[in-house]
């Protein structure tokens, strides 16, 4: 949803692999041109991507992937439960977003179930450069991979993913 009248958020989105967009055209593309605008993007089961917004037609390509905050997501397969996260990895100083399932099962904001760069304004998964903040515990469902939490808020079952974007 935009949250500012005087600019439009277009919205970015890609697959697995695909978050190199001057490399892959993106998935979906959807310009919010008004406060209070939205749309409903369907998504296939077992199917992992994420999306970013360009905000006023300013945000820029890093490296050819959006330099922005980054909504993350799988949906609820066969054999998956729908994780959904927040990455901050691309550009820590990106615009805040908040993502939430109807009932709060999952919800993940730029201080929850978020990635984070332990240093920097940018930084990548590997090699221990990341924390994953407030997402463990019975409602979060992040797990310890023995140096790090990681995954995501694991709970988001077939149905809606709330997103809000805010300039």
């Amino acid at each position: 949803m935009a949250t500012n009248p005087k600019a439009p958020i277009t919205l970015v989105a890609w697959g697995p692999g695909a978050s190199w967009v001057n490399a892959h055209q993106p998935l979906i593309t959807y310009t919010l041109q008004n406060y209070g605008d939205s749309v409903t993007l369907s998504l296939a089961d077992s199917f992992s991507g994420a999306l970013a917004g360009i905000y006023d037609h300013r945000t820029i390509l890093q490296d050819g992937q959006v330099f922005n905050t980054w909504a993350e997501f799988t949906t609820q397969g066969q054999y998956t439960t729908g994780t959904i996260d927040i990455s901050r990895l691309p550009n820590m100083g990106g615009n805040p977003m908040e993502l939430w399932t109807p009932g709060a099962a999952c919800h993940a904001s730029m201080t929850e179930c978020a990635y984070v760069c332990k240093s920097g304004n940018r930084c990548g998964y590997g090699n221990g450069e990341t924390n994953l903040l407030n997402c463990q515990g019975s409602n979060k469902n992040g797990w310890f991979d023995g140096t790090n939490w990681t995954g995501g808020c694991n709970g988001w079952n077939y149905g809606l993913v709330n997103i809000q974007m805010y300039n």
